[in-house]
């Protein structure tokens, strides 16, 4: 499985989902989930040679092991007569059932409390491989999963979602009417503290369905959870003008098909240099991804000599402290970065050498001028009306 560069490993629960838009036509999970279930087969029928281990079913000569499925994407066995009671003739191996069958693993959900195999600290996407919420994964399985994550709070977890519809309704009908006790507490009071929540926006049509209904968790559920857009692949020039006060993050990226490059969909160089500047000018970290493979077509070298290496070297993550220094070189340097601290007074104490520049500002100065600018908008429009009543 290759690399995601924002984050530091995946938890895949869930396997199989549904292409639901533009984003989804040259699916990476699609392809890589092919590969996975051609080599489940081979293991299961190497390790079983399609025989039941309790009674010696061969299921071989049967039609496939797909009409043997219950209700719980589990295989079942009858024997040859089916007199006998349903009983598992063997465990199928996770990607077996492919893409086109969503799967919630109950048994993958212990891995997350493997502390070496997601080390403290790490940043973890959820179901790189599916849709967390999906509709065919019910709404307790979804309660099942939140509840590992909530036995990790010392690790990050990152979900990212084409379905902000059934996220929200998630949050906002389910969780109050059915969660209970301290668990319920959870969702309201620390999972905002480790769990980022994002949509994929590929062009302005799911910008403007998908990021609403993202940015309402922080109503929903606490006005400091963290939310992300990722605009990968980018298939259109967007704008996030009416968003980006309110968003965490932002990651950007072209579209990259391995196996078939020249099918790849190109990541205009006006297209990023726009959606970074918009960026800049909140002060929303900015993870710049990749070009895709549709490289020529994304970068005019020619035209923008500097432009493409300074969106490069951007690749943020949303503050994790209060205050942050910017330094960025002179003239023709291309040195970048951001440090972050706890206090002000540690931000002006940090000294940078003589070769850069350093800009201090607080995570939410965006965000606390944009609340004063609406409680006096909300003040003129009362005083407005109280003096047209009278």
């Amino acid at each position: 499985m290759h690399k995601i560069e924002w984050t530091d490993k995946t938890w895949n629960v869930i396997t199989g989902c549904t292409q639901i838009s533009p984003a989804c036509d040259n699916c990476y999970a699609k392809a890589m989930t092919k590969r996975l279930q051609g080599m489940a087969r081979k293991e299961l029928e190497k390790e079983t040679n399609l025989k039941c281990k309790e009674c010696g079913f061969d299921f071989c000569g049967h039609s496939e092991i797909e009409d043997f499925i219950d209700e719980n994407n589990q295989a079942v066995c009858a024997g040859d007569c089916g007199g006998l009671e349903l009983h598992k003739p063997f465990d199928l191996p996770k990607y077996y059932l492919g893409w086109d069958k969503v799967v919630f693993h109950k048994e993958s959900l212990n891995d997350i409390l493997d502390k070496k195999k997601y080390p403290s600290g790490s940043k973890i996407f959820v179901n790189s491989m599916s849709d967390t919420f999906h509709r065919d994964i019910s709404d307790d399985d979804l309660v099942e999963l939140f509840s590992f994550m909530s036995q990790r709070q010392d690790l990050v977890f990152q979900i990212l979602t084409k379905r902000a519809d059934r996220m929200l309704e998630f949050f906002n009908w389910y969780v109050p009417s059915y969660v209970i006790g301290e668990f319920a507490d959870y969702f309201y009071e620390d999972m905002h503290k480790h769990i980022w929540f994002g949509v994929t926006a590929e062009n302005q049509e799911y910008v403007d369905k998908r990021i609403p209904k993202l940015l309402k968790l922080k109503d929903v559920v606490n006005k400091d959870i963290k939310c992300f857009v990722s605009i990968e692949p980018c298939l259109e020039d967007i704008d996030l003008s009416a968003y980006i006060e309110y968003l965490d993050w932002v990651i950007l990226g072209g579209e990259k098909i391995p196996n078939n490059p020249n099918k790849s969909r190109p990541l205009k160089t006006q297209w990023a240099e726009s959606i970074w500047n918009q960026c800049r000018k909140k002060d929303v970290p900015f993870f710049f991804k990749q070009w895709g493979n549709n490289v020529e077509e994304s970068i005019k070298r020619e035209k923008y000599p500097l432009l493409p290496m300074w969106i490069e070297k951007h690749k943020e993550f949303p503050y994790q402290k209060e205050w942050i220094v910017e330094v960025s070189g002179c003239g023709g340097s291309n040195f970048y970065e951001k440090v972050e601290f706890d206090t002000q007074r540690e931000a002006n104490a940090y000294r940078a050498n003589e070769y850069v520049n350093r800009r201090i500002f607080h995570k939410d100065t965006h965000r606390l001028a944009r609340e004063h600018r609406e409680k006096l908008e909300n003040a003129h429009k009362k005083s407005f009306q109280e003096i047209k009543e009278k």
